[in-house]
């Protein structure tokens, strides 16, 4: 399911207009519909950020779909070819988990909810995408030659949980420091 199909389908559950939901999201009527049209096939974070706060979920949740059933390997390789194969794509997922979580230090050294929820959204996508790809890639009968494979998404899987959490937690930080400062103002005015 594309994105735009999904923001319908949760916009529809809601028994809301477009119209609705632009005005809670805070977007340009205009945007939503292109997203839900498919015109704009790969939406900016920021956007789907502002859509998810509009429906009252994560981008991730926002953006969860059902998995893809696993294939069976292309029987045109030999078996040490694949092997090959698929150490390489053990070795393309550590290097994709590596660089998100170099990006998730810097921005977690910037404690900002918004770029963490960005990152986790990123890396949810990234995983969705990994995983995909894995399913496609390796047949039932290849599990054992693929251990690497499966390991390298454990540790992508690990990185995306800690990263919601994070976000989560650095957004519940911001919202109690914002009704804080808003307490004190309310008391120095009063």
């Amino acid at each position: 399911m594309d994105v735009g199909t999904r923001i319908r389908a949760e916009r529809k559950a809601r028994k809301w207009s477009q119209e609705e939901l632009a005005r809670r999201a805070g977007v340009p009527l205009n945007r939503v519909q292109r997203i839900e049209g498919g015109t704009v096939k790969d939406p900016h974070l920021s956007t789907l950020a502002q859509i998810a706060d509009g429906l009252d979920m994560s981008v991730v949740e926002l953006l969860e779909a059902p998995g893809v059933p696993l294939a069976e390997a292309p029987p045109d390789i030999s078996e040490g070819e694949r092997r090959e194969e698929l150490e390489r794509l053990g070795e393309l997922l550590l290097d994709m988990r590596d660089q998100l979580e170099k990006d998730a230090n810097s921005y977690r050294a910037a404690a900002n909810a918004y770029d963490l929820e960005t990152i986790a959204a990123r890396a949810h996508l990234e995983l969705r995408a990994a995983t995909q790809l894995v399913e496609n890639e390796v047949g039932p009968s290849e599990a054992s030659a693929a251990v690497s494979v499966y390991e390298a998404l454990r540790r992508m899987d690990e990185l995306v949980a800690d990263l919601v959490e994070v976000a989560r937690s650095s957004r519940e930080a911001e919202q109690r420091r914002s009704r804080l400062q808003l307490i004190q103002g309310q008391r120095a005015a009063g």
